[in-house]
């Protein structure tokens, strides 16, 4: 566009010639010329001056000029041909795009009239430069945009290491015009860099690796600090990587990737010769250095966990299962053992702790195993209409027929025939820990169980309330009670109720329920307490 408006401009003007030399931010000034050889118009725009200074120089810096005589000039112009000439500063807002040079092969022309003609238009020339700049900036800058946010996207859908990490190297390279990109992982010992991920221009066979302080990519990972080597190929420090071609690259960005553990590794971007990466550049990489380091941070928290719950489903294998079969004979014998009429007192009291103890061990498996379960099935597993007063009853029976329990009473006073709920085959468990609970700390004394219907402001309720007169609940330790077992504190998890109460607190929110405890006698824990769960009431329709 600029070299068809100076053509023009000129011959309406009766000017022989027009050069115009633009800069641009990260390449090479360009020259645009009508009526002149591009040779001769280098010529002209390097005429020394007096001073020693260039012609381009001089006028870049804001000395524009008029010569009517070039042969009386300061201007020692190297083409003899041209004879006047005016010189001016392509500039907007005191910002220099580049200069431009009009002229005549003859004397006269009447320059001075022309000059406010030439000025008007250089400065248009400007405001064109000034917006397609802009125009590249905005473009430049939406393509960073799209490149964030494609690969937050990358991170935010997928936990496959080297699709995340081609996608942040493919984006990165895109951005900054680089021929090849390495991603080094530093190895558990610190000594070595392996490349987990690359693009290049011509295919590696091998894995590339380094040592840490072994040329620019290993100093960065022994220093720590990023390096942007503009020259590349005139850096002593700057070695070839193993296993790619021996072509020296002619620019480097080195970034570290770090996480909150340290160093993780190191990101590298290579250019072949032409026009070198700049600090611009080198910051952009430094934005997708942090998603490619939050990637690599992910993947080892991510194979950790892993390792952590393979452990864990081991662990719960061998407690659920072979602790589980060693305590069966145990508790069997000791059963058999405490009915045994030799025993004396003191004999008999030593049996039942044992016995006790036993059925703890049963009791905290069997917890185990419950809790486990409702993890693993994560709600998926579908309710029914259940009614819960049969269930208690069994639950009930259950305990009591155990050696353990044969000092208990327990009564169940007031409960209706039917009370429907949504639940499962779980019910019984809810109601067995609950039970076994109040039979534990009760010291021996009856508990009595009740069945009857709550109504609140949010609806109907079946309530199934459990009394004891034991040691009580102390108020600080109400509200926690049911909570999920990897919440609850050291305390409440020695104090004993922490497993079993956690499964009863589990299940009621898994039937929609409500679990509380409060003082039986209020006002005083000491007297004893009172254990409440209620369930959305269901109408039996069989008795409609």
């Amino acid at each position: 566009m600029i070299e068809s408006e100076a053509s023009r401009l000129a011959r309406s003007l009766g000017l022989d010639f027009a050069i115009f030399r633009i800069l641009h931010p990260q390449e090479q000034p360009q020259i645009i010329c009508h009526g002149i050889e591009v040779s001769d118009a280098r010529l002209v725009l390097e005429s020394r001056l007096s001073d020693g200074s260039m012609l381009y120089q001089t006028v870049n810096r804001g000395q524009e000029m008029i010569i009517d005589d070039l042969e009386r000039s300061e201007v020692n112009c190297p083409v003899p041909e041209i004879r006047s000439m005016v010189c001016l500063t392509v500039n907007w807002s005191e910002r220099a795009y580049g200069c431009a040079v009009f002229g005549n092969r003859r004397l006269g022309g009447d320059l001075d009239l022309l000059y406010p003609i030439l000025q008007v238009f250089c400065n248009h020339v400007a405001t064109s430069l000034r917006n397609a700049r802009l125009h590249q900036e905005l473009m430049a800058r939406s393509d960073i945009l799209q490149g964030l946010y494609e690969t937050t996207q990358a991170l935010s859908s997928t936990l496959e290491l080297k699709e995340l990490l081609h996608t942040i190297l493919q984006t990165a390279r895109n951005l900054v015009s680089a021929d090849n990109c390495y991603i080094f992982q530093l190895d558990p010992s610190r000594e070595r860099l392996e490349a987990i991920a690359h693009i290049t221009e011509d295919e590696i066979r091998e894995v590339p690796v380094l040592r840490v302080g072994e040329g620019i990519t290993g100093l960065v990972a022994h220093t720590g600090k990023g390096q942007l080597v503009v020259r590349a190929d005139l850096d002593p420090r700057a070695i070839t990587v193993p296993g790619t071609p021996d072509d020296d690259p002619s620019s480097i960005i080195c970034v570290p990737l770090r996480s909150s553990d340290g160093l993780l590794g190191v990101m590298t971007l290579e250019k072949r010769p032409g026009i070198p990466f700049t600090r611009k550049q080198y910051e952009l990489i430094e934005l997708f250095s942090l998603q490619a380091a939050m990637a690599i941070h992910r993947a080892s928290q991510y194979d950790k966990i892993r390792a952590y719950a393979s452990n864990l489903q081991m662990y719960n294998v061998l407690l659920t299962h072979d602790v589980a079969n060693f305590n069966v004979p145990i508790h069997g014998f000791l059963e058999m053992l405490i009915k045994d009429p030799k025993l004396d007192l003191r004999q008999r009291r030593y049996v039942r702790s044992a016995l006790v103890q036993s059925d703890n061990i049963s009791e905290v498996i069997s917890d185990i195993r419950e809790l486990s379960r409702l993890r693993s099935q994560m709600g998926e597993a579908p309710l029914e209409t259940v009614n819960l007063v049969p269930i208690l009853r069994e639950a009930r029976e259950d305990l009591l027929s155990n050696a353990v329990n044969e000092d208990v009473e327990a009564h169940i006073g007031s409960a209706p025939d039917t009370a429907m709920v949504m639940a499962d085959a779980s019910l019984k468990v809810l109601f067995h820990n609950l039970l076994a609970y109040a039979f534990k700390y009760g010291r021996g004394r009856p508990v009595e169980i009740d069945v009857m219907e709550h109504v609140d402001a949010t609806g109907a309720w079946w309530r199934v309330r459990v009394m004891d007169a034991g040691k009580g609940i102390p108020d600080e330790q109400k509200e926690g009670m049911f909570k999920r077992f990897d919440r609850l504190d050291t305390v409440q998890g020695s104090d004993g109720y922490g497993l079993s109460m956690s499964v009863v607190g589990t299940l009621t929110d898994r039937y929609r329920g409500k679990v509380w405890v409060e003082d039986r006698v209020p006002g005083d824990p000491s007297k004893g307490a009172s254990y409440n769960v209620i369930f959305p009431k269901i109408e039996d329709r069989a008795t409609e």
